[in-house]
């Protein structure tokens, strides 16, 4: 089995409050040279999909694009090998791959009319991203449509970030494959030569993952961990390892959205060759004795690892001890012996000595900073607004009758509270969900919104009143404030 794969997806804490599914999807196939499904095949096509919050089918739509995806792009491996006898060995052009990516749209654009029909829906009911990796031994190519990250690693090489993010005007926006310029937003790659470590994801991760900064890219630390974890383990123990991750408290106290993972990695044959020759004396040995090995990741999540099937005792006088020593731990800070205590050790460690973590907190920080900020502009401006029109009406108009008087102020400021408080419980949602500090108590964060609100209601009516008589004095008006 030369690529190893692995897909999953995990549904996200904000899903599972509104009781929604989770709206990611990600599978994969591997292919032999004449394009036939082959599970030890040299090619693999995988592809990721997440899908859009506000349509109501954008799960169906995911699962709908990967799966079309895979046919459609095994079709074609399989008319270019018979039909164009092409040597897959040597990689196809950036325009070329261009062409093909773009057919393969079309291709799941017509399966979203046709699912459209079936259901009595439209088409952009099934919207969701997509992303999509053909990788050989020799060569990979790529595609995407929306948010989410593609990052790979070549032989001897860092690992590289194939995409920046696609992002709309506001931070929540994205594109998707059903819009009428998905084609000319699609990005694509190719790159030559040996290729290793595929790892695909949907946005929900990307605070994880990625050094988000102007231009984004790959925090190694994370990677390094999946790199070497699935190296050692059998697919089947390494998805349940990241499945059980995926859904970890930890990991949900980073991200509340939808979590997706496709991960590949080439073993080439002389890698066959050597860990055949050393299965024996490499095996993993667990007794009920033993701790679990656990991968510690950025911030302080942490990934437990299944027990593997038990191998044979080794030979040559290695005790099991030491061949478990030596084989699970696969960098030098990815792989612990642990217990309760440690993982809390290693997490403090992992948070307060790794200056790439740092930062991607200081732009977590630096976000929750402009909502609040943004929260507060928004207060003194409906200051502002509910001073002139109160002073507007009571103090510029004249009611014949103080009843009639009392009660249109009495109606006026009970509805510009309630729209101020629904704007502002609205501000109080988005500050919560997002906040970097999901530690942070309910109660507490409420009194800091309540304070936000008061200031900047007060505020905005001291600016109004500054502004009326800053206009009066020039105007040489004589200034009448009510007593």
């Amino acid at each position: 089995m030369p690529w190893k794969a692995i897909a999953c997806s995990a549904k996200g804490t904000s899903h599972e409050k509104i009781g929604s599914p989770c709206q990611d999807y990600a599978g994969f196939i591997r292919v032999n040279d004449s394009g036939e499904a082959d599970n030890n095949g040299d090619i693999a096509i995988g592809a990721v999909c997440d899908g859009a919050g506000s349509c109501k089918y954008s799960d169906i739509g995911s699962e709908l694009a990967v799966k079309t995806t895979l046919q459609s792009l095994q079709s074609w491996l399989k008319w270019l090998k018979h039909e164009n006898k092409k040597d897959l060995s040597q990689p196809i052009l950036e325009d070329y791959a261009r062409q093909v990516f773009g057919k393969n749209l079309a291709k799941v654009q017509e399966a979203f009319r046709v699912k459209a029909q079936e259901m009595a829906c439209y088409s952009k009911d099934f919207s969701c991203t997509l992303l999509v990796v053909v990788a050989t031994p020799k060569w990979l190519a790529a595609m995407q449509i929306g948010d989410g990250f593609i990052v790979i690693r070549q032989p001897d090489s860092e690992y590289k970030l194939l995409f920046q993010p696609i992002k709309g005007e506001y931070a929540n926006q994205t594109t998707f494959i059903t819009a009428s310029n998905a084609l000319e937003v699609m990005q694509v790659k190719v790159l030559p030569g040996p290729q290793q470590f595929i790892f695909a994801s949907t946005d929900g991760l990307e605070r994880l993952a990625l050094e988000i900064k102007k231009e984004s890219k790959p925090h190694p630390p994370f990677f390094d961990n999946f790199r070497d974890a699935i190296q050692i383990r059998f697919e089947t123990e390494e998805k349940s390892s990241t499945q059980e991750w995926l859904q970890s408290e930890k990991v949900n106290e980073r991200t509340d959205d939808d979590k997706t993972i496709l991960l590949c990695w080439y073993k080439s044959a002389d890698e066959l060759k050597q860990s055949t020759e050393t299965s024996q004396s490499s095996a993993i040995v667990h007794t009920s004795s033993q701790a679990i090995p656990t991968i510690q990741l950025p911030g302080g999540a942490t990934r437990y690892s299944p027990q593997p099937t038990p191998a044979p005792q080794p030979l040559g006088g290695v005790t099991s001890q030491t061949t478990q020593t030596r084989v699970a731990q696969p960098s030098e800070n990815a792989i612990s012996q642990s217990d309760s205590n440690s993982e809390t050790e290693l997490s403090e460690v992992s948070e307060s000595e790794d200056p790439k973590a740092k930062s991607v907190e200081k732009a977590a920080k630096q976000k929750d900073a402009s909502r609040d900020v943004y929260a507060f502009v928004i207060n003194v401006l409906a200051g502002i607004f509910w001073n002139s029109l109160w002073h507007d009406l009571f103090f510029d108009i004249r009611f014949s009758s103080s009843v009639v008087s009392n009660f249109v102020g009495l109606c006026l400021a009970l509805l510009l509270a309630v729209l101020i408080l629904w704007v502002d419980w609205q501000l109080y949602q988005q500050i919560k969900q997002y906040s970097s500090d999901q530690g942070q108590k309910k109660e507490r964060l409420f009194l800091y919104m309540a304070l936000i609100c008061a200031v900047g209601l007060g505020l905005g009516g001291l600016v109004y009143y500054l502004i009326r008589l800053g206009l009066l004095y020039l105007s040489n008006v004589s200034i009448g404030l009510p007593k």
